[in-house]
C-alpha cells in the first residue's frame, strides 16, 4: 500500500461526552484501532482536544486514507465537515461523517430528517396530544451535561416543573415525548449486516417478525441519517408496535464489543 493509503487517523471521544461511559467508550475505540492495525494499517491515535489545536492544518485529515472518529465536539466536527466538502478526491473516508455527526447532536434535527419514519418515533407533546403515561423531557442538544438532560415527568404539573428547571439551567430548547409503555430494547448497528439488540428484561424473546422490524427500521433510519456506526433505544408495546426513543452515533457496544470492533474495522478497505 502507498503510505497515504496505509494511514488512518483515529479520534477518540473526550470524557465530557462520555457521561458514565468513559471506560466503555475508550474500550471500543482501542479495540477498533487494534483491529485496523491487524489489517496492516498505520493508525494515528489522537484526541478531540489535540485536533482542536491544529484546525488550520489540512494535514489533520487530508494525509490519511480514512478518519475514524468518535468525536462529538461541535467545533471540530464543523471544521471536519467543511474540510470534507472541500476535498477534491474521494479520500479520506470518514467513519462517521462529520456533517451527519453534527445533525445527530440535535434531537429536533434528527426528527426533522426522519419524517418518513414518524410512525416509529415516540409521539411529541403538545403536537401529538396529552399522554396518561407521563412524559420524557430531553434537552435538544444531546451533549448538554450540566444536569441530567433526560428527565421523566409523571404528569403535566411535573412536566412544567421540569421544563422550568431546564430553563433555569440554561437549557431553552427541549423535546418532550410521550412515555411509551413496553419492553425496552437497546440496539447496536454498523453499516452492512451487523445488528444486535438486547432486552432489558428476562422475559421471553421477541417474536421473529418484531425483531425483523426493529432491525430493518433501525437500518433504514441509519441510512436516512447517513451514519455508519450507530445505536439507540426502542420500546416494544404490548401490541408489538415499535417506537424508537433514542438514536446516536457510535455507542460503546459494551455487550458485543469484540464483534463490533471487527465490523467497524471492516468498513475500511
Amino acid at each position: 500500500m502507498e503510505n497515504k493509503r496505509n494511514k488512518i487517523l483515529a479520534i477518540s471521544r473526550d470524557p465530557r461526552f462520555s457521561p458514565n461511559a468513559v471506560d466503555r467508550d475508550a474500550a471500543i475505540f482501542n479495540d477498533v484501532c487494534s483491529q485496523l492495525e491487524q489489517k496492516g494499517y498505520e493508525v494515528i491515535k489522537t484526541t478531540e482536544q489535540l485536533c482542536l489545536k491544529y484546525l488550520d492544518s489540512k494535514e489533520l485529515a487530508t494525509d490519511y486514507h480514512a478518519v475514524v472518529s468518535m468525536s462529538r465536539d461541535k467545533k471540530l466536527n464543523e471544521y471536519m465537515s467543511r474540510l470534507h466538502f472541500n476535498i477534491d478526491t474521494v479520500e479520506p473516508l470518514f467513519i462517521n461523517s462529520p456533517e451527519q455527526k453534527l445533525k445527530l447532536q440535535s434531537r429536533s434535527a434528527i426528527r426533522k430528517s426522519l419524517k418518513q419514519f414518524s410512525q416509529y418515533l415516540a409521539p411529541l407533546y403538545p403536537y401529538d396530544g396529552m399522554c396518561s403515561n407521563g412524559y420524557w423531557v430531553k434537552s435538544d442538544d444531546v451533549n448538554i451535561h450540566i444536569m441530567n438532560n433526560v428527565v421523566f415527568a409523571k404528569d403535566i404539573k411535573e412536566l412544567y416543573e421540569v421544563q422550568k428547571s431546564f430553563v433555569e439551567h440554561g437549557i431553552d430548547e427541549m423535546e418532550v415525548t410521550h412515555n411509551i409503555i413496553g419492553r425496552h430494547v437497546k440496539f447496536y448497528g454498523i453499516t452492512g449486516e451487523f445488528f444486535n439488540y438486547y432486552l432489558d428484561d428476562t422475559q421471553a424473546s421477541l417474536p421473529k417478525e418484531v425483531s425483523k422490524k426493529i432491525k430493518n427500521t433501525a437500518m433504514q433510519i441509519a441510512n436516512a441519517l447517513y451514519i455508519d456506526v450507530y445505536g439507540g433505544d426502542c420500546i416494544v408495546s404490548d401490541d408489538n408496535s415499535i417506537s424508537f426513543v433514542d438514536f446516536n452515533d457510535w455507542p460503546s457496544f459494551a455487550p458485543c464489543r469484540e464483534e463490533a470492533a471487527k465490523a467497524i474495522a471492516g468498513c475500511i478497505n
